[in-house]
């Protein structure tokens, strides 16, 4: 259970690092 609490705080992380990114990405290509 552990593990999968792990795993799920990781893939939380990884998620809001993608949406970090595609946010930073949207607003470079508006500001071009």
């Amino acid at each position: 259970r552990a593990a999968a609490r792990l795993d799920r705080l990781q893939l939380q992380r990884l998620v809001s690092l993608l949406l970090l990114s595609v946010g930073a990405w949207f607003a470079w290509l508006l500001l071009s």
